[in-house]
């Protein structure tokens, strides 16, 4: 995982590896919350994750990614980082899963 965020509002920790197209909801003992779906953002190498109020103000939540694309080192010329900002609707907690449960909640971006 490249990048990571604590919501202190649910509690859990939210990560983000450019390896998959998905944000991962954990408890702190690393249990499997929610898995978020990003694909539809097309990021190239997502690296980093925040959870904040949305530019709209509206109140609700929003999960802001970077993606780094084309990394520095190999092209000292690369200028292709993108910001992208999704809406998070994420389900209500239940009671923690079991150990080793397999079983996970989707949220809709």
């Amino acid at each position: 995982m490249e990048g990571l965020t604590y919501n202190a509002a649910r509690g859990t920790i939210f990560l983000v590896s450019h390896r998959t197209k998905y944000v991962y909801e954990v408890t702190p003992d690393g249990q499997l919350v929610t898995l978020i779906d990003i694909s539809q953002a097309y990021p190239d190498k997502a690296s980093g994750i925040v959870i904040a109020p949305p530019s709209s103000g509206n109140g609700a939540t929003s999960i802001y990614l970077i993606d780094r694309g084309v990394d520095n080192n190999t092209d000292p010329n690369a200028d292709d980082g993108k910001l992208y900002e999704l809406r998070a609707h994420l389900p209500p907690l239940r009671a923690p899963l079991p150990p080793h449960a397999h079983a996970y909640r989707r949220a809709l971006c």
